[in-house]
């Protein structure tokens, strides 16, 4: 949820977009919906996703901060809009990473 940690005054006001999509150059990373490509292999820094604030009226990167690269797997949008936020405004999602490992004596 990407409403958590938030203060009431700013719950509600941002949500999964890129408006900027012609001009941010992240199309390498991210498709034009603000999610990240399925199938890419993303590296740990490299653009994850991006939000839309209403009360800044910006676009907001957020980087992948794990510490191993991955696989996008699969993106899935739940369906936390609610009645008090339009439909167009994603605020809950998931997305599932895969993780290329070598198997260890053990495992």
């Amino acid at each position: 949820d990407i409403d958590e940690g938030k203060g009431r005054l700013e719950s509600g006001k941002t949500s999964v977009a890129r408006p900027n999509a012609t001009t941010d150059g992240l199309d390498a990373f991210l498709d034009t919906d603000g999610f990240p490509h399925v199938g890419r292999l993303i590296q740990p820094g490299e653009p994850f996703y991006t939000i839309f604030s209403t009360v800044e009226n910006k676009q907001i990167l957020k980087a992948y901060k794990g510490k191993e690269e991955a696989y996008i797997e699969e993106v899935m949008i739940l369906g936390g809009t609610g009645q008090a936020r339009p439909t167009t405004m994603i605020s809950k999602f998931v997305v599932k990473l895969r993780f290329n490992r070598n198997p260890v004596i053990g495992d």
